[in-house]
């Protein structure tokens, strides 16, 4: 019998807004490396589960600040110059 996971992992586990898990992934990731004892970024990426790619950006990231980037610009949206029209109706 196949045995799933819970969908969405309580609050107490889960840290609330992305700055919280990058700051704990940045950390965790940074004492792993610390470590030593031959753990390289494909082997900590498969010891935490995650794509070695997420890893080397937590790794190259000197603070955990460096990780939380502003909110992307808003694009312009092709009803843009329809806005104002359908506003009046």
């Amino acid at each position: 019998m196949l045995r799933h996971r819970a969908r969405t992992p309580s609050r107490a586990i889960r840290p609330a807004s992305f700055a919280e898990r990058a700051r704990a992934h940045h950390a965790l990731v940074h004492d792993l490396l610390a470590q030593g004892m031959g753990m390289g970024m494909r082997h900590i990426a498969r010891h935490l589960g995650w794509g070695r790619h997420t890893v080397q950006r937590y790794a190259r990231a000197a603070r955990w600040q460096d990780m939380v980037k502003g909110r992307r610009r808003q694009l312009p949206s092709k009803l843009d110059p329809f806005k104002p029209y359908l506003a009046d109706r």
